[in-house]
């Protein structure tokens, strides 16, 4: 509870912590050869997010002077009317990863003295985050279509032993 002047039970900003890590690994090869200029390549990309919220898992209420009424944050307490309320659950850590990736090859060929052709291709991939910690899963709409069941479990939601869990994993792509 969050008063103007004081509060009971953990303060919001309370025990967090972040973490993130970005590494980007490229390479490019080239190769001239005649009026060929070739250049292949590709790019793997890591981030990871770690975070722990574990205030997120608390709801709160907060109460502030002259918000609901003629009232001080205190009495506003006393008659129980807060300014607002916020629900909490599910969990507070998380381990996110989001995988991402690139490749390309191009031909610069010189046709003649004024005129170079640019030819190539890139494929990019740029994955959806994950949690290794398992604590978060995802929804296809087209799953709602075919089995009446829309979410997406990651293949470790099996370690919480929940038999609704597996039955859902089954769903899944």
């Amino acid at each position: 509870m969050q008063f103007d002047t004081f509060a009971f039970g953990a303060y919001p900003t309370q025990l967090q912590s972040a973490l993130s890590n970005n590494y980007t690994w490229v390479d490019t090869v080239s190769w001239t050869h005649g009026p060929h200029q070739l250049r292949f390549g590709g790019e793997i990309d890591r981030v990871a997010m770690r975070r722990s919220l574990p205030i997120a898992d608390n709801g709160l209420i907060f109460f502030v002077s002259g918000a609901t009424g003629p009232y001080t944050d205190f009495q506003s307490f006393l008659v129980g009317s807060p300014l607002l309320g916020e629900g909490g659950g599910g969990l507070g850590n998380h381990d996110y990863r989001i995988p991402g990736f690139a490749w390309f090859g191009q031909d610069d060929y010189r046709v003649s003295k004024t005129l170079t052709l640019n030819l190539g291709f890139r494929n990019e991939f740029l994955g959806a985050p994950y949690d290794t910690l398992c604590h978060t899963g995802n929804t296809d709409p087209t799953l709602a279509i075919t089995t009446g069941q829309p979410y997406v479990y990651p293949k470790c939601i099996s370690k919480f032993g929940s038999p609704v869990l597996r039955d859902a994993e089954s769903c899944g792509p």
